[in-house]
């Protein structure tokens, strides 16, 4: 069955939070993987990966007409892998 992801190597499915107001945005995400290769050994993929980022924007008192924006982003990634020490599950 052909479901158009041919150029496709891993389907990623997505939880995502934002949340945005005049001067501030906010973007919290988990994504997951799942390999489309066969053979490929989806241990060595990411269990997990985590991505937050908040943008501000500020407005110093000293330059009356201008606007700074800044940005703080981060991402962390978790591997679980069904064996241990390189060997395979008994």
């Amino acid at each position: 069955m052909d479901y158009g992801l041919t150029d496709y190597d891993r389907l990623e499915s997505e939880l995502e939070l934002t949340r945005t107001t005049r001067d501030t945005a906010f973007r919290g995400a988990l994504l997951h993987y799942d390999s489309l290769l066969d053979g490929e050994d989806e241990s060595q993929l990411p269990t997990l990966i985590g991505d937050v980022s908040f943008e501000q924007r500020v407005f110093p008192e000293l330059a009356e007409s201008c606007a700074w924006d800044w940005t703080c982003a981060d991402s962390a990634a978790v591997r679980r892998s069904m064996s241990s020490a390189g060997t395979s599950p008994a």
